[in-house]
């Protein structure tokens, strides 16, 4: 199971990406998204920045680069 996280804001991300083992950098149109695991769960995070439009902006780019099976 793959878990997907988005975040606003640096702060947000920065929190959980420090945490996250074995990660991974893709970087897609100046976005980018963390890869790896957190507490054995397969992640990917990525911060999207502020606003609705950012939001749905990020993450339709998390689904379709990660495919994950839950959103957050």
């Amino acid at each position: 199971m793959k878990i997907g996280i988005i975040g606003a804001m640096e702060e947000e991300v920065t929190l959980l990406r420090d945490k996250i083992e074995n990660r991974q950098t893709i970087t897609i149109g100046g976005s980018e998204i963390y890869t790896g695991q957190l507490h054995g769960v397969d992640v990917a995070l990525l911060k999207s920045g502020i606003g609705k439009v950012a939001a749905a902006m990020g993450a339709t780019l998390l689904l379709e680069r990660c495919q994950p099976d839950v959103n957050h």
